[in-house]
């Protein structure tokens, strides 16, 4: 059975309502394209919830329902949610949403709480001096004068910087249409936040080849089609994980880099305006689309060893895990905090296993959601994410650019006051992040 006809149920007694559940955002390899379901009128969610945990093979409390995105209460019945449900005697199924993830990736109202709280007054940590009177902070800022994008990183405590970062609003003329009619050609950017460790050659090696390698890969594949896009990216990160391995020697041996990455186009003239948003994740960078119109914040999963989905491979792969204990994180075979990377090939030595099946993988958690007008999207290393929770960072970024009213130099603000105010709460690793604004009115093939 193919994953477009992936069924569950059915769950509990009759009479059922017929659901199709799609992903939030496609995230991983199960069922990707979505499943059906009956479940019964009279059953609450949170049986739902546990039949697809157990599909997925995760937690039933890392499952969430959402309409729209609007997060459906799991106690509660779909109808008793205020879901309109589509007549069973016209075998029409009603559509619902489901995320799924090791930490909530859809949290609701806590940017606009935090918003709130600082109406006034930001807290000190993220009152940023003027850029000229903070050198240590290295910026740059991009724009087609659809997005802007700007860019900040910093040592930190380090005495080298193991960041790169990527930043392209010009990256690429996707085909949209099937009819390959150039008329519906993307035109699409690219934006990268590498995070080295071991040295810089991989951080830095991923930053000066990434944009060429997605290029190609995502030019020959069929773009328009959602899974062969997702596909398309996914043997990108391979493909350029391999050159490494060919060019690097002993420095991709002894480094490794983690990826967080955003490939931002229009929607389709036959859409509503705004921006179709893929990110590309491995390893314990982060990508944050917070979506102003609706409150709610989409968070990317970080890949840690002793995440059951994780550890299951790298246990298959003859590694081990050591268990975190606080401060240190769980590492992989005692040494390394994460679990996807490029380079590491310590890590990815045994030639009798597919490179998805090594200790450590390069396969990117592809995520795809669409943005609207006035929507940012946020990556950063996890300088910034060890002393920041996700909602402050997103609140930090879309405070400034408020601030900024506009500004063309908004998005590089942003970048900087994040930046900042990781330095502040004392990281003690490189800071770097890249802020993506999506301002109202810009969006355009």
């Amino acid at each position: 059975m193919g994953e477009e006809d992936h069924r569950l149920g059915p769950i509990g007694d009759a009479p059922f309502c017929q659901l199709r559940l799609e992903p939030w955002l496609t995230s991983g390899p199960a069922f990707p394209n979505g499943c059906s379901v009956q479940l019964s009128d009279a059953a609450p969610l949170s049986l739902l919830r546990e039949a697809l945990a157990e599909e997925l093979g995760v937690q039933a409390g890392d499952v969430t329902f959402l309409e729209g995105s609007r997060v459906l209460d799991a106690a509660t019945t779909v109808r008793d949610n205020g879901v309109s449900i589509a007549d069973p005697a016209s075998n029409a199924e009603t559509k619902l949403a489901f995320a799924v993830a090791g930490h909530p990736w859809v949290r609701e109202p806590a940017v606009r709480e935090l918003l709130e709280a600082w109406r006034d007054e930001a807290p000190r940590w993220a009152r940023r001096p003027p850029l000229p009177d903070a050198p240590h902070l290295m910026t740059h800022s991009v724009t087609n004068g659809r997005i802007r994008a700007g860019a900040c990183t910093a040592y930190g405590p380090r005495v080298s910087n193991e960041d790169a970062h990527v930043c392209s609003c010009d990256w690429a003329v996707l085909p949209a249409t099937r009819a390959g009619d150039a008329t519906g050609d993307a035109h699409a950017s690219l934006f990268a936040v590498c995070d080295g460790h071991g040295g810089t050659w991989t951080s830095e090696s991923v930053g000066d080849y990434l944009a060429d390698v997605l290029r190609t890969h995502a030019q020959n594949c069929e773009w328009w089609d959602k899974a062969a896009r997702r596909a398309a990216v996914q043997e990108a990160f391979l493909t350029l994980d391999r050159r490494l391995d060919e060019e690097g020697g002993s420095r991709a041996c002894s480094s490794g880099s983690t990826c967080i990455a955003a490939m931002i186009w229009p929607c389709g003239a036959d859409e509503p305006a705004g921006y179709r948003v893929m990110l590309a994740n491995i390893g314990d960078s982060r990508g944050l689309v917070l979506r102003r119109g609706s409150d709610t914040l989409s968070v990317t999963r970080d890949h840690k060893p002793d995440d059951p989905r994780e550890k299951k491979r790298i246990r298959a792969a003859e590694g081990y895990v050591l268990p975190a204990d606080p401060p240190q994180p769980a590492r992989l075979d005692g040494k390394l905090a994460m679990s996807r990377a490029f380079g590491d090939m310590q890590y990815k030595a045994d030639r009798a296993r597919r490179q998805d099946a090594q200790k450590v993988i390069a396969v990117p958690e592809v995520y795809e959601l669409t943005a609207e007008l006035g929507d940012t999207v946020i990556l950063a290393c996890d300088g910034v994410f060890d002393v920041l929770q996700s909602e402050e960072v997103a609140a930090v970024a879309v405070r400034t650019i408020d601030l900024q009213g506009g500004d063309s130099s908004d998005a590089v603000n942003a970048a900087s006051t994040v930046v900042w105010s990781a330095l502040q709460r004392e990281t003690q690793d490189n800071a770097t992040c890249v802020v993506i604004h999506l301002p109202a009115g810009s969006a355009s093939s």
